[in-house]
């Protein structure tokens, strides 16, 4: 969590996603988000989220593929991300990571990442902030 925190107090802008080829859209074993000021791997460790830098693009796990074009990330490329908080899952007692994009007064859209079962699933989240 630290990692995004980072990213959104230097107001990072969200530049390309990547995920595992063999995943779907919504879920993946790995996601690589880049922002503008660094890119940051996210996995599921169990009974969190792992969140690692990555420094250069030769650490870049083999089998990523383009998502930028996917849902929910096509509708958040070029956004800062303003916000990052840890929200506890109903189920399986893990944690989730919550994201905010763009400012409270610039249409902010709202982004979950969830560990399950070795992936992480992704979801575009209505709701307002917690």
């Amino acid at each position: 969590m630290v990692l995004f925190e980072r990213t959104a107090a230097a107001g990072g802008q969200l530049m390309q996603v990547q995920r595992e080829h063999s995943a779907s859209e919504s879920e993946s074993g790995k996601f690589l988000l880049t922002f503008d000021v660094g890119r940051i791997l996210v996995h599921d460790g169990g009974d969190a989220l792992v969140a690692e830098h990555l420094e250069s693009s030769d650490e870049i796990p083999a089998g990523m593929v383009n998502a930028t074009d996917e849902e929910p990330w096509w509708r958040l490329l070029g956004s800062p991300l303003v916000r990052v908080w840890s929200v506890p899952e109903v189920s399986g007692g893990s944690l989730a990571l919550r994201l905010q994009f763009r400012a409270d007064d610039e249409n902010p859209r709202f982004v979950s990442l969830h560990p399950e079962g070795g992936h992480v699933r992704i979801s575009l989240d209505p709701m307002e902030a917690s």
